[in-house]
């Protein structure tokens, strides 16, 4: 596994590259509701969003960065486009604070993949062991996968 570290100092653009991996990595970019069909799509993403549904903002932060979601235009934005990355990515650690399994799992990835945020294999792997403890199948289909049969202590 490469180093995150030198990257993570790179442009803008390397830093929506990571971005864009993140929300790959974390399955968002094909998993919207069919509701943004209409017109203001992306005023709805956004709403949900801060409304505290990790999944929109990622996937908005995804659409500005593509300049499209779905078919559908808009505007490449990478500033607009970190912004709602960011947010998600934030948004997702609260969650899993909270008891959100499917937050947990995801930034589980994040910091296992160390694309936008500086890799960090045991607090991904804590994580990732919270959401399955949480009932989240997909953090323990990926704990198993991974070979993993300990019980992950808490970080300090």
């Amino acid at each position: 596994m490469r180093s995150t570290n030198s990257c993570l100092s790179h442009s803008l653009i390397d830093n929506s590259k990571k971005l864009f991996y993140l929300a790959l990595c974390l399955g968002m970019l094909t998993n919207v509701s069919p509701v943004y069909a209409e017109a203001g799509w992306v005023t709805d993403m956004e709403d949900r969003c801060e409304k505290g549904d990790t999944t929109q903002c990622l996937a908005l932060g995804t659409a500005y960065l593509k300049g499209e979601l779905e078919g559908r235009k808009l505007k490449q934005d990478d500033t607009k486009a970190q912004h709602w990355l960011r947010k998600g990515t934030r948004m997702g650690e609260q969650n899993c604070h909270a008891n959100i399994a499917a937050d947990c799992y995801a930034m589980g990835l994040a910091y296992f993949e160390g694309r936008i945020i500086q890799s960090d294999l045991p607090r991904g792997l804590e994580l990732m062991q919270r959401g399955c403890d949480l009932k989240y199948e997909k953090a323990c289909v990926w704990l198993h996968d991974s070979g993993i049969t300990y019980k992950i202590q808490p970080s300090p």
